[in-house]
């Protein structure tokens, strides 16, 4: 469980009841038989995986999420988006490549452009393989490596020791009392979830997590992407542009309680606000709420 200041934030992920509960409002996601609502603070918004049909079309393409029968699929611009969880075929093609994500049975695979990127939680393989290297994740009885370039990434949760050693340093996630660092190339990139201070420095830059009382900043290269869920601002901003997360053109911001969250993926301007602001999706040119 996360329960991050009042409200009630669990992940649940096979048949339990998998909830985020933020502040107030009720958000939730009931992965397999459960109905998974997010509903911010009045309003209701609401992703239905059994039957129902639930949309985001941000530009040109049809992006629809159908958990289980259905066929949920995003399309950002010409490529083929899905994301079907129990039988289906879950895909994110977001310009040329072919993305995947599959959870229970299927295969699950980001391939951004030209790398091979799948997640296959509990039975399956689930590998990120971006360029060259072989990332897998294999929760359960598995072994879960991520292994971006050369080295050799691993996240055994049970009872094993999670590691992620991307390149030459050492990356372990060791949850309960050790200590869970990721150290992709030459930083030091620590996750200590209780106490401690949990940081994620992929390159050159300095990436923090600090659940509880600090600043979780995510830095990838050299630009200075942060996560600051109370009262600052939450940024990504990956390499020299300012991406909080510009998918395209527009301006996509994530500030979760009193800030502005903003998804703005090509011109439209995109907002969650989850507690007294307004929620809203415009992808093109119209208002969606």
């Amino acid at each position: 469980m996360i329960e991050p200041f009042y409200g009630r934030s669990m992940i649940e992920p096979l048949y339990g009841r998998s909830m985020i509960e933020p502040f107030h409002g009720r958000s939730m996601i009931e992965p397999l038989y459960g109905r998974s609502m997010i509903e911010p603070l009045h309003g209701r918004s609401m992703i239905e995986p059994l039957h129902g049909r639930s949309m985001i079309k941000p530009l040109y393409g049809r992006p629809m999420i159908e958990p289980l029968y259905g066929r949920p699929m995003i399309e950002p611009l010409y490529g083929r988006s899905m994301i079907e969880p129990l039988y289906g075929r879950s895909m994110v093609e977001p310009l040329y490549g072919r993305s995947m994500i599959e959870p229970l049975y299927g295969r699950s695979m980001i391939e951004p452009l030209y790398g091979r990127s799948m997640i296959e939680p509990l039975y399956g393989r689930s590998m990120i393989e971006p360029l060259h290297g072989r990332s897998m994740i294999e929760p359960l009885h598995g072994r879960s490596m991520i292994e971006p370039l050369y080295g050799r990434p691993m996240i055994e949760p049970l009872y094993g020791r999670p590691m992620i050693e991307p390149l030459y340093g050492r990356s372990m996630i060791e949850p309960f009392h050790g200590r869970s660092m990721i150290e992709p190339l030459y930083g030091r990139s620590m996750i200590e979830p209780l106490h401690g201070r949990s940081m994620i420095e992929p390159l050159y830059g300095r990436s923090m997590i600090e659940p509880l009382y600090g600043r979780p900043m995510i830095e990838p290269l050299y630009g200075r992407p942060m996560i600051e869920p109370l009262h600052g601002r939450s940024m990504i901003e990956p390499l020299y542009g300012r991406s909080m997360i510009e998918p395209l053109y527009g301006r996509s911001m994530i500030e979760p309680l009193y800030g502005r969250s903003m998804i703005e993926p090509l011109y439209g301007r995109s907002m969650i606000e989850p507690l007294y602001g307004r929620s809203m999706i415009e992808p093109l040119y119209g208002r969606s709420m």
